[in-house]
């Protein structure tokens, strides 16, 4: 079950404003996947008045577009708002390629198993490591020159 945020992003007609919609339009269904639902609200100039550039300001946002996401985070920029969507859809690709149905999230035991298991024998004492010393080979030992 998907656990879903819900994000408002605020535009006016303006380069980046058109910019953070053409990205939007061509990965809405990867800013879907990683739980984002979006609405989008467009400002008119007619409806910059006083009054709203002033809410705005009191919550903020002092340019366009800007983000407003759950608990009140915002995200004033296309740069911060891009860098939002790909560190959350990174996140996304890198667990489903690590994914494999081994639940992680209870104090990591899964992996601190794995890595007893790979130091330490049965009994408890540490494994013998493979790898021949080289210290006294050249090079092996470089703070001692």
């Amino acid at each position: 079950m998907q656990n879903w945020q819900n994000y408002k992003l605020i535009v006016q007609t303006s380069k980046n404003s058109k910019a953070i919609l053409r990205y939007v339009d061509k990965n809405i269904t990867a800013v879907n996947r990683v739980g984002i639902l979006l609405r989008i609200d467009k400002i008119t100039a007619a409806e910059m008045d006083d009054a709203t550039i002033e809410a705005f300001r009191k919550r903020g946002i002092m340019r366009f577009p800007a983000l407003l996401g759950p608990d009140n985070t915002k995200y004033i920029g296309i740069n911060d708002i891009v860098e939002l969507f790909e560190s959350r859809l990174n996140k996304t690709k890198a667990a489903d390629r690590l994914n494999t149905g081994i639940d992680v999230t209870d104090n990591d035991t899964s992996l601190t198993d794995f890595y007893a298991r790979e130091m330490f024998n049965a009994d408890g004492g540490a494994k013998k490591d493979d790898e021949e010393d080289t210290m006294n080979e050249p090079g092996g030992n470089i703070e001692r020159r």
